[in-house]
């Protein structure tokens, strides 16, 4: 897709965009389910994906309440959710109506939600708007024995990067979330020349306590590196400092780009570097939770970003 992004804090409140197409995912999490409750969405506009894997906890209540609305359930497998994203977004224009689709990615791995992002933007043309929603989950206070990494891939082939020569210097893009251990683990793994440390900020601040522990009071030893503030409530904000960062620095480095933590910045790290790929790789960590599977509840806010396909004269001919 050669195209660029204008985003910007998405402000509405959810009944105000109940026209769009509406994609969110049927997971273990009770949040799974928060935006499509607080919105007004039409049942004919609303693709619910099935995971087929990790059926428990929050699962089955999910899917009832998917049926119960008699939303359309796909199966979270290729190409079932990019064919539905299709037909939504053509059944869109057919009724004279620009396309717009919003996406809730609260419990969306970070493979899948790169599949429906590119979705959305490979099918949205000139001026149509893609909104990426957000639930934040309640806080629960998490383990604090040390989160072995489970495996570690590219979160779509798209963003693999591309193999660079070894005299080239290396910068990791890295947001860090409460998993106890894994952000010193990553920087050791990818030996960075520099390092932007991403560090959210929302709601609640029992979460500020927990990234502290986590992240051995933000003291990742004798490296070079800085810590960026981002928050939730301006994650437009958050892409352009990404955005810019990568923009500078793909020419004469390998750029790395790791978003643990918040799931809205792993949107916004896999749309920004889609714009710059094949310079930057973007990385999705599996990691081994000791205590299992934990559902989350949401905190109640739905926040998010809108963003403006602003695709060049040569895509639309």
């Amino acid at each position: 897709m050669n195209a660029r992004f204008a985003v910007r804090n998405f402000k509405r409140k959810l009944n105000e965009i109940s026209n769009a197409v509406f994609v969110y995912c049927i997971g273990y999490e009770t949040r799974s389910r928060h935006a499509a409750e607080q919105g007004s969405w039409a049942a004919d506009n609303v693709i619910a994906v099935e995971y087929s894997e990790s059926q428990i906890l929050s699962f089955e209540e999910n899917r009832a309440y998917a049926k119960k609305c008699q939303f359309r359930i796909v199966s979270d497998l290729e190409p079932s959710v990019e064919q539905a994203i299709a037909e939504r977004i053509e059944n869109s224009r057919a009724k004279g109506m620009k396309a717009s689709i919003a996406i809730d990615v609260s419990s969306m791995d970070r493979s899948l939600m790169a599949r429906v992002l590119f979705a959305a933007t490979d099918k949205l043309k000139n001026n149509e708007t893609l909104v990426v929603l957000y639930s934040p989950s309640r806080f629960t206070e998490p383990t604090r024995d040390l989160v072995p990494i489970r495996a570690l891939a590219a979160a779509h082939p798209e963003l693999s990067g591309q193999v660079a020569p070894p005299d080239t210097s290396r910068i990791v893009l890295l947001g860090i979330g409460y998993e106890y251990g894994v952000s010193l683990n990553i920087l050791e793994t990818h030996e960075p020349d520099i390092a932007f440390i991403f560090r959210p900020n929302g709601i609640d601040p029992s979460f500020s306590e927990a990234l502290l522990h986590a992240n051995f009071g933000f003291d990742f030893g004798d490296r070079n590196y800085d810590i960026v503030d981002y928050y939730l409530d301006d994650m437009a904000g958050a892409y352009d400092d990404i955005s810019n960062l990568m923009a500078t620095g793909k020419h004469g480095s390998s750029i790395v780009s790791v978003p643990m933590g918040p799931k809205i910045l792993s949107a916004v790290m896999i749309l920004a570097g889609r714009l710059h790929k094949p310079h930057v790789s973007v990385l999705r960590y599996s990691v081994a939770r000791v205590d299992n599977y934990v559902d989350a509840h949401p905190a109640g806010a739905v926040l998010g970003i809108t963003v403006t396909i602003l695709k060049r004269e040569i895509d639309e001919h």
